[in-house]
């Protein structure tokens, strides 16, 4: 076997593997769906997150210098007045 047959061999065993878990998600979707009794469902990827998801995004993280002035609204309690 040649490292470029034993690659695509890899390559074919994590793909088989990721489509189990996919199948897996999907039967623990349905078993959630029919058991539960809320309004809001969840989707299969947030009961069961694969690595191959895509990514949610988070926003803009936020800067340090509204950092530092929620640090000192909070130190001084909103108001003026020391918490301590």
């Amino acid at each position: 076997m040649t490292w470029r047959e034993f690659t695509i061999h890899i390559k074919a065993d994590e793909a088989r593997e990721l489509k189990e878990w996919h199948r897996t998600r999907a039967i623990m979707h349905m078993v959630y769906v029919m058991n539960t009794g809320d309004k809001v469902k969840k989707k299969p990827e947030q009961i069961l997150p694969l690595p191959n998801d895509p990514k949610v995004d988070r926003g803009k993280p936020i800067s340090e210098q509204d950092v530092l002035r929620a640090i000192k609204l909070y130190s001084n309690n909103g108001n003026g007045n020391p918490t301590d």
